[in-house]
């Protein structure tokens, strides 16, 4: 087990140690983990559920980082990128479909990233340039009228 990956899981993450090697930290996430691919697989195979529960177990993987996270090109920032695009492709297929659906990643610099996220980002103060969006941890997602704000983790002002 890789010393230095933790989850920051919105939920289950207090802001202290979260680190995957504790097998108590390792236990709970799991838990979740399993709880969130269960809802993907009960969820109708199409539609807003089908996003709604696709988002939330790629929340649940791309919440795995390093800190700071992997650089971009990374093994670990491709495998973060590809469980977010089976979100998407759940949010587009639904969007053809005719369903009021719509997700993104938060990404860029952080003052536009932030536009679409809320206060329980991430701050570090290593890895990255000042300002810069590290890892998106959490789609932002609007289906129908209920917006669900995305995640991020970034790097502070110097």
């Amino acid at each position: 087990m890789d010393e230095s990956l933790c989850h920051l899981l919105d939920g289950l993450w207090t802001g202290g140690s979260a680190l995957l090697c504790e097998p108590g930290v390792r236990s709970v996430y799991a838990a979740e983990l399993a709880r969130r691919a269960d809802a993907v697989d009960r969820a109708p195979t199409e539609g807003p559920e089908q996003v709604r529960a696709r988002a939330r177990a790629a929340e649940a993987l791309c919440s795995v980082v390093h800190l700071p996270p992997g650089a971009p090109g990374s093994w670990w920032h491709r495998y973060a990128e590809d469980a977010a695009g089976i979100a998407l492709d759940a949010a587009r297929a639904a969007r053809a479909a005719g369903h009021d659906v719509e997700a993104f990643l938060p990404a860029g610099p952080y003052r536009e990233a932030h536009r679409h996220t809320r206060a329980d980002d991430v701050r570090l103060t290593a890895g990255g340039r000042p300002g810069e969006t590290l890892a998106c941890l959490r789609l932002w997602l609007r289906v129908g009228d209920q917006v669900y704000p995305g995640r991020v983790v970034y790097r502070g002002d110097a």
